[in-house]
């Protein structure tokens, strides 16, 4: 059983930890462990965090599985993604190892997309890097479209993220 929960400031050194963890078993094993630490150390940590957390168009939830933190999800109610007004962003949206492919990124997805509608939202978007596959497979099974690229700095690296756009039919 799953649930989807707000975080809180509160939860912010909760959320630090989630944030290291889950970005790092995703990119560690391609990236240096410099460019790492240096974009978790400026990213992830907990002022950085909380600073996100006060932020009216910024919100993050916890995803609950079985009474455990099993991962996270970062919206934006509004994008720079996009030359598009009215779309939701997802910023993050992570899962610990051990629990991916039990559909729980589809529970984190469905939760976001709910927002977008109840938002009354044209549409949500996105940012995948160019080398990560699996997650470009999850959001194109999940209605999501390529429709530009943009940079991304992990420390000294600049890499490429694809720009993604579902949006709703009217």
């Amino acid at each position: 059983m799953e649930n989807i929960i707000e975080c809180k400031v509160s939860d912010v050194k909760e959320l630090s930890e989630m944030s290291i963890k889950t970005f790092s078993e995703t990119f560690a094993k391609d990236n240096t462990e410099k460019n790492m630490k240096e974009f978790l150390d400026g990213s992830y940590n907990v002022s950085a965090l909380e600073r996100e957390l006060k932020d009216e168009n910024s919100k993050f939830y916890f995803l609950i599985h079985d009474g455990d933190k099993a991962g996270y999800l970062k919206i934006n109610l509004e994008s720079n993604l996009v030359d598009l007004e009215n779309i939701l962003e997802i910023e993050r949206i992570y899962l610990l190892k051990d629990y991916q492919n039990h559909g729980l990124g589809k529970s984190l997805m469905n939760y976001a997309q709910n927002m977008a509608l109840d938002l009354h939202k044209d549409g949500i978007c996105l940012g995948v890097w160019e080398n990560n596959f699996k997650a470009q497979r999850f959001y194109a099974r999940q209605g999501f479209k390529k429709v530009g690229a943009h940079d991304f700095n992990l420390g000294d690296s600049r890499q490429t993220d694809y720009t993604l756009l579902k949006k709703f039919a009217k």
